[in-house]
């Protein structure tokens, strides 16, 4: 009896330490054990167990749970959700109410003692929404802090102590409106602090002077039209040699973008105008610079290099891009997911040239000056530039195998190709590795014939086909993932091949999407005479056959008739 009393008394001591409970205790033991897993080591009896100045406090319509000075978490709501956060508050603990539905608002107005929210604190209240006005005392929005949430404004006019805006604060706060994002007395704002904030729109971004920490893709998606740097800030300032309509913050203070400088992603704006003493493009230069409308390279005489993702995701940027005279390298990267629509090439560059055999409606950048692409020259795309209908007719085979060839991994992967086609003698043997990956304007049928033997893995990622067409009896090698969507069938032209006995898992379609007929497939000139001259002979006999019967039928009735 008396260990049952012991017992009870230890169960009856440890209830009355849970800041939670009852009701309270399950969501501090999820918000806690979120801590604990991502954390990776054991903080429950430190956290939960010791906590021997907890309680559950109201604010507003938010049953809280408060230990000192700190809301650690929260255990339902009274009223319509809104918490008014009380004026001796210091801290909003980490995970405090993630993914929580119970709060619907917040009210800052008498929280005059608040400096910090911590690690997603709100992150992912779907229904937390209305105004969120910074108090004055706050200096931390910690990481994704209030991130998915639908707050509508966002007011910063009395942040004046706010010193830190951390990592995806506010990513994906779609609905939100802020007159000045980056407060007067801000010295870091994170990478993605504003990703997603696609409803914040001013007419300028102005840079305080106390900002030295900029990340990357902060407001990419804030729309602004021009970039103004307070002449105190010591570490960045605007170029001034990229064009009257460029706005381009870059580190340093002398407003000079040289050939070593990097610009800060999502830092850029307006029409962009490289100088002569430019000689190089950095690594993701301009990367995501969503602002950025038109590139000219006119002017660069020295640029000889432009690297990998320098402009990739610059969804504005659109016409036509100049090719200089001395550019002789861009990555398959450089202008990814970008709206170019066509390049014209110096006629003194000697590295690159249009292709002239990929058809009438091509338009393919080549990095050599023969303008002919073939296997034996190794000639690759530089993406994003090809455009229209790929037609691969003309294309010659190797040395060692003349009546063979390929094409190269990654050769037209992310180019705005609309069709292909393959010719009944042009002996294709492979299609290397993503070759025609992201082609989002490919449409149409393709027909593989006799000579295809291997198909490389993701060669038709993410595009969308209407038909394909196998005529080999054999059965090609097909790597990881290898095939595109279709809307319409996969069309077997031989009952014997031996695709119809390939698994899904190798072949990538399942049965009922696999036809088996006889569709007449595309011929080369050679193959349309013999089919002309075909025709010519069996048609002259049966026309005379048939002109034999309608004479035999009129003598016949007319012998009839006489009788």
């Amino acid at each position: 009896m008396k260990k049952i009393k012991t017992i009870n008394k230890l169960l009856s001591s440890l209830t009355l330490l849970s800041p939670l409970a009852g009701v309270g205790f399950n969501n501090q033991y999820q918000n806690t054990q979120k801590v604990i897993t991502e954390n990776n080591n054991n903080l429950w009896n430190n956290y939960v167990w010791n906590q021997t100045n907890a309680e559950q406090r109201t604010m507003g319509d938010v049953v809280v749970t408060v230990e000192d000075t700190k809301i650690t978490g929260y255990v339902s709501s009274t009223g319509e959700g809104k918490l008014v956060v009380d004026s001796d508050i210091t801290e909003i603990s980490e995970y405090a109410f993630r993914n929580s539905v119970v709060v619907k608002g917040i009210d800052l107005s008498n929280a005059t003692s608040l400096t910090t929210i911590g690690n997603y604190a709100f992150d992912n209240c779907r229904l937390l929404t209305g105004s969120l006005i910074i108090p004055s005392t706050l200096i931390t929005i910690n990481r994704g802090a209030f991130s998915n949430t639908n707050i509508t404004l966002l007011d910063m006019s009395n942040a004046t102590s706010l010193t830190t805006i951390g990592d995806s604060a506010f990513s994906f706060c779609i609905f939100v409106s802020c007159d000045e994002p980056l407060p007067s007395n801000l010295v870091t704002l994170g990478n993605n602090a504003f990703s997603g904030c696609f409803n914040i729109s001013i007419d300028t971004l102005k840079i305080p002077g106390s900002l030295v920490d900029l990340g990357e893709n902060a407001i990419s998606d804030i729309k602004y039209s021009s970039i103004d740097v307070d002449k105190s800030n010591p570490s960045y300032s605007l170029a001034t040699n990229l064009g009257p309509d460029a706005y381009v913050l870059i580190s340093g203070t002398d407003g000079l973008w040289k050939d070593d400088s990097k610009s800060i992603s999502g830092f850029a704006a307006g029409d962009i105008v490289f100088p002569k003493n430019i000689t190089f493009i950095s690594n993701n230069a301009f990367a995501n610079c969503a602002k950025i409308t038109s590139l000219d390279l006119s002017q660069a005489t020295s640029l000889t290099t432009i690297k990998d993702y320098a402009f990739s995701g610059c969804k504005n940027l659109s016409g036509q891009l100049q090719i200089p005279a001395n550019l002789s390298y861009i990555s398959n990267t450089s202008f990814l997911n970008t709206n170019l629509t066509s390049f014209k090439i110096d006629s003194n560059n000697q590295n690159f040239s249009s292709a002239t055999n990929l058809g009438s409606n091509a338009h393919v950048l080549l990095k050599n000056k023969s303008g002919q692409w073939d296997y034996e020259l190794n000639n690759q795309i530089v993406t994003p530039f090809a455009f229209g209908d790929i037609d691969f007719k003309n294309i010659e085979g190797s040395s060692d195998k003349p009546s063979t060839w390929t094409i190269l991994p990654n050769a037209f992967e992310n180019t705005k190709i609309r069709s292909v086609k393959f010719q009944s003698k042009s002996n294709l043997i492979e299609i290397g590795d993503s070759a025609f990956a992201n082609c989002s304007n490919l449409t149409g049928d393709i027909y593989f014939l006799n000579s295809i033997e291997s198909l490389g893995s993701f060669v038709f990622k993410n595009t969308t086909l209407d038909n394909l067409f196998f005529l080999s009896d054999a059965s090609p090698s097909f790597g990881v993932n290898w095939k595109p969507n279709i809307t319409g069938k996969v069309h077997l032209l031989s009952e014997e091949s031996k695709l119809m006995y390939l698994s899904e898992e190798n072949f990538g379609f399942t049965e009922n999407q696999i036809f088996v007929d006889a569709k007449p497939i595309p011929t080369s000139k050679s193959n349309s005479i013999l089919i002309i001259v075909l025709s010519v002979c069996l048609g002259i006999p049966l026309l005379l056959c048939i002109l034999f019967i309608l004479w035999f039928f009129f003598k016949k009735k007319k012998t009839t008739k006489k009788i």
